[in-house]
Order: structure tokens, then C-alpha cells, then sequence
């Protein structure tokens, strides 16, 4: 028909501006418009799909940084809220660390706002959590865990090894030492530093402060300990044993030790270390069967659950003694580790991601604390109004019980709260108005 002919004709003429000469259209021309036709189209397509999907991102993007704000709010009131003597400027202080953290190593917002609230918990004072927060940021990149477990395991390390001071820097610079001994006892043995940290918050650094261990010979055993396959808590509670008899039954059974040639305390009095006893042990045991080392170890009091954690160091004390020295030369290691693994690409894109939600937080910011203003305003002028409303029903109610007047009160209490709304709404409406004069927000 003739809508159809002028279909073709149209089509035709498509296929000539797309370069086909007159005598192709009987093979091609039709074909070749319609694929015009359809690239024009799905260009057309393709862009309104990405102006959809970045507008989406767009929006996705605010929004998150949007309840970020909120959540950062949370965690520094949080945080703040068990402690005293703080001030606004200690939580704008708080709050610019965690954000430069945030865009030099890709650590949300949220996660170091909430180590604050974790480090607080821990008794550190807002000086002390201030120095130590970049520290257990390292220590948690270097180990590749969660912050919030950072915070526990460093500070309860800390604390237990009797290394935390009212001196903040002093404090900090303890942590780093122990970052630094975990991390590279980790190079060194078959052990995560997340492993090796469990170690010295299960038993492991209380151990080391009770019998006189000295830390940096005590994480290298533990290191030895992993070793042999003996990690986390299952290692924290073997050295506890260990040491405990090694120490106890060293009393106890002096002549034995003596007759054995173990010195397990120095002319002071002072333990010689888990490698020193160790070393003697071995010495005293060579060229004995296997029954007459498990025999002479009995003679010198060790328990069968502690003689098992003994005799898996037994042989180790050179390679003890080698770590110890790595152990005194680990400074850096943690930061070193820390920096290497931000090389990753999704390091990278953390990293990138929280540099556009810092920006965004700072546009948003000002409109989130009006909308904190206004929000309070309304909440107390509603609770005023409740009041009021509360004290009006009650006290026509009475008059209307008394006086028989209950058409009059309803009509009073009509109009009494109609006024009531209309001042309330007023109120808001000048409270926007007020927000937008100081130019915290822009006019709707």
C-alpha cells in the first residue's frame, strides 16, 4: 500500500547516505538503513543509560556520605559520652585525625571514629587515644583485620605487659614496639601477627610480667611456638605453663635443677629467660632416650601438661636466641608492612573512595548541623506543645465537670489549640528563615 511504499522509500534513502551506490539496493539497501537506524538508536540508548547510571551513582555516593556524617556523629558522641573533662575542641580534634587517617590509608570514617569509643572503653584519655590511633590504624593494615580487633589486642597487650603510662607518648611509643615485634615475628615464623597478638592477650603477656620474661624474648618464643604448629590462645596458654613450672618447680626442687646443671635464676634472683633455661635443658638432656628425657624432666617437677609445652621447644633455644636479636632491631617493621599493603588495588581504592566522601562530607556537613538545629527546635516546641495540651485538657476538663459546661470547652479547646498549631508552624518557618540568613543552608 502506499504507507508501506513510502516506508521503503525512506528506507532507501537512509541506505544511500550510509554509502551504498543505486544498484546495491536490491540486496542491501533496506538492510543497511534499518542498521543505521538502529546504531543511531542504541547510541541514543547507551547515552541515556549512563547519564541514568551516573546520576545513580551520583545520588548512591551523597547518600553514603550523608548517613557516614551521621554515623561519625554517633561514634564521637559515643565515644565521648564516658569520658570527662572533654571539649568541643577535643572532638574537633578527634574528628580531623580520623579524617586525615581516613584519606591517607583508606580506613573509613566510621572505623576510626569508632576505635576512639573502643580506646576510651580501654581507659586511654583523649591525648592518649589521639597518639595511639594511628598506631593500631598500622597495626590493623599490617595484619590485615579489622580495626576494632586492633584496638583490643594492641591495648590489652599493653596494659597486660604493665607498658601503658599516663605519659600518652610514652604509651604510643610502647605500642609501636610491640606492633613492631608482632609484625616481624610474623616474617619470621608460620604465624599471622593477628596469631602471635592472641598469644600475648591469652596468658602470654600476663606470663611474661609475672615470672620476669622479658618481652621481646617472649614473642620470639612464641614465634617458636607457631613453628611447631602451637598458635593463638592454644600458645599464650603454653608459655603460661612453661613458665610457671619452669620458675615454680625451680624452687621447689632446687637440688634436682642444681644436679641437672639448669640455672633458672641468676645471682640476683632474676629469671634468665625461656631460652637460657631452654639451652640448659637441652644440654642436660642429649644423648638420653626418649624415656629418660621424659623421666628427668619429671625429677624436676613438670606437670605432664607443662612438660608437653616444654618439650616443644626443646632444640629451639638457638633459633630463640637468633629472633630475640630480631626482635630488638624490628623497629619499623609494622609502618613497612603497613605500607605495603596499601599498595593493593582495593587499598588504593579506599583510599581514593574516602578522599571524595572527606570532600563531601565538609559541602554537607554545615546543611546536617541546621537540620540538627531545626530538628531540635521542632522536638521542643512539640513537647511544649504537649504540655500545654496536657494542661489545657485538664483544666477545662475539670471546669466542664464542674460548671456542666462541656459545649464551652469544646469549643475554647478548638481554637486553643488551632492557635497552638499555627504559632508552632510559625515558629519553624522562622527558625528556616533564621538558618538560611546565617547562610548554613540555601533557600528551598
Amino acid at each position: 500500500d502506499t504507507d508501506t511504499r513510502a516506508g521503503v522509500a525512506a528506507l532507501q534513502a537512509d541506505g544511500d547516505a550510509a554509502g551504498f551506490g543505486e544498484g546495491d539496493h536490491d540486496a542491501h539497501p533496506i538492510a543497511a538503513a534499518l542498521m543505521q537506524r538502529c546504531r543511531v538508536l542504541s547510541t541514543r540508548i547507551g547515552s541515556q543509560i549512563a547519564n541514568m547510571f551516573g546520576a545513580a551513582a551520583i545520588i548512591s555516593t551523597a547518600f553514603k556520605a550523608l548517613t557516614d556524617i551521621i554515623t561519625v556523629d554517633k561514634n564521637l558522641t559515643n565515644a565521648l559520652s564516658i569520658q570527662t573533662g572533654v571539649t568541643a575542641e577535643n572532638r574537633k580534634a578527634m574528628e580531623d585525625f580520623a579524617t586525615t587517617l581516613a584519606t591517607r590509608t583508606g580506613t573509613s570514617m566510621a572505623d576510626l571514629t569508632e576505635a576512639f569509643y573502643e580506646l576510651a572503653s580501654a581507659g586511654f584519655t583523649v591525648e592518649q587515644q589521639l597518639q595511639a590511633l594511628e598506631v593500631v590504624n598500622n597495626f590493623a593494615i599490617a595484619g590485615s583485620f579489622g580495626l576494632k580487633t586492633a584496638v583490643d589486642l594492641l591495648s590489652t597487650s599493653v596494659a597486660a605487659l604493665g607498658l601503658k603510662s599516663e605519659d600518652a607518648v610514652k604509651t604510643q611509643k610502647n605500642m609501636v614496639m610491640i606492633g613492631d615485634m608482632l609484625a616481624k615475628a610474623s616474617i619470621l615464623s608460620q604465624a599471622t601477627i593477628e596469631q602471635l597478638a592472641t598469644s600475648l592477650t591469652n596468658q602470654g603477656a600476663a606470663a611474661f610480667k609475672t615470672y620476669g620474661q622479658a618481652t621481646n624474648e617472649g614473642i620470639a618464643a612464641l614465634a617458636a611456638f607457631a613453628e611447631v604448629g602451637t598458635k593463638g590462645e592454644e600458645a599464650g596458654t603454653n608459655v603460661n605453663m612453661m613458665l610457671r613450672d619452669m620458675t615454680t618447680k625451680a624452687l621447689e626442687n632446687k637440688a634436682a635443677w642444681k644436679a641437672a646443671g639448669v640455672e633458672v635464676f641468676d645471682a640476683n634472683g632474676k629469671f634468665v629467660g625461656i631460652a637460657a633455661v631452654l639451652e640448659g635443658l637441652e644440654k642436660s638432656l642429649a644423648g638420653l632416650s626418649d624415656a629418660s628425657k621424659k623421666a628427668k624432666l619429671e625429677t624436676l617437677g613438670f606437670a605432664d601438661r607443662s612438660l608437653t609445652a616444654t618439650s616443644k621447644l626443646l632444640g629451639t633455644s638457638a633459633k630463640i636466641k637468633k629472633w630475640t636479636g630480631e626482635m630488638d632491631r624490628a623497629g619499623g617493621t609494622m609502618e613497612e608492612v603497613a605500607k605495603k599493603q596499601m599498595q593493593s588495588l582495593i587499598r588504593q581504592l579506599q583510599i581514593m573512595a574516602q578522599t571524595v566522601f572527606a570532600l563531601l562530607r565538609q559541602m554537607l556537613g554545615p546543611l546536617v548541623r541546621s537540620l540538627a538545629v531545626i530538628a531540635g527546635a521542632v522536638i521542643s516546641v512539640a513537647n511544649s506543645f504537649r504540655i500545654v495540651n496536657a494542661f489545657l485538657n485538664n483544666f477545662f476538663g475539670h471546669v466542664a465537670q464542674l460548671k456542666g459546661l462541656n459545649l464551652l470547652w469544646q469549643i475554647m479547646k478548638k481554637h486553643v489549640i488551632g492557635l497552638a498549631k499555627a504559632g508552632l508552624l510559625i515558629l519553624i518557618k522562622y527558625l528556616i528563615q533564621t538558618v538560611e540568613a546565617a547562610g548554613l543552608i540555601g533557600p528551598a
